[in-house]
């Protein structure tokens, strides 16, 4: 194989493997942890475009890219260990507030929506359990994170709370399990109040 033959092959297998990569920590993850009025596909489509032009025109640089894809490739494995809940966002008093609204909004009888609905309107008697943190997180704080700690600490409680079950989105499976009824959603609310409580105090 000549030099010039194996540059190319070499620059095309580093492109190929880079482009994903760069996709997935330097797009998808930030736009995972944006507020949701901000976690749009455009917003998903110009930091794309962002993200890969940089790489493109620092290649003539090496140093230059290589430390461009380094700290892009850094922060977006940050936010991942974020948005995965393997390295949670410390919840603080607004996160104590959501939940406990979440539950006073679940306790009210017919209140609780048992589908697996993610769609939230604004004007639903009843709400999945999604749906109540979504409601009780604009009134609290006014806006709304998919990754935020309270809904972290929920998802993280319904791990512990049913180990055995293999749900493709935790609330919503959780919410629309028949094995989970009210008593179980309210334990589950109380043991998320219960854990935050307990790490603001130890902060």
């Amino acid at each position: 194989m000549s030099g010039r033959l194996w540059r190319w092959t070499a620059t095309t297998a580093y492109w190929l493997a880079l482009v994903p990569l760069l996709l997935f920590f330097s797009v998808l993850q930030p736009v995972d942890a944006l507020p949701e009025a901000w976690a749009t596909g455009r917003v998903a489509l110009t930091l794309a475009v962002v993200v890969l032009v940089a790489a493109a025109v620092s290649w003539r640089w090496r140093r230059v890219h290589l430390a461009l894809v380094a700290v892009c490739l850094l922060a977006g494995g940050f936010l991942y260990l974020r948005t995965q809940a393997l390295w949670l966002e410390a919840p603080g008093p607004q996160d104590l507030r959501v939940l406990e609204r979440t539950r006073e909004m679940l306790r009210s009888p017919g209140a609780w929506d048992r589908s697996e609905e993610r769609e939230c309107p604004d004007d639903a008697a009843s709400l999945t359990l999604y749906c109540a943190v979504r409601r009780a997180s604009y009134e609290v704080t006014g806006g709304f994170r998919h990754r935020q700690p309270a809904l972290q600490v929920i998802r993280r409680k319904i791990g512990e709370l049913r180990p055995e079950a293999d749900y493709a989105h935790r609330l919503a499976g959780f919410n629309a399990d028949p094995e989970v009824g009210a008593r179980e959603l309210d334990r589950l609310l109380a043991a998320a109040i219960e854990e935050v409580r307990e790490r603001i105090g130890s902060d």
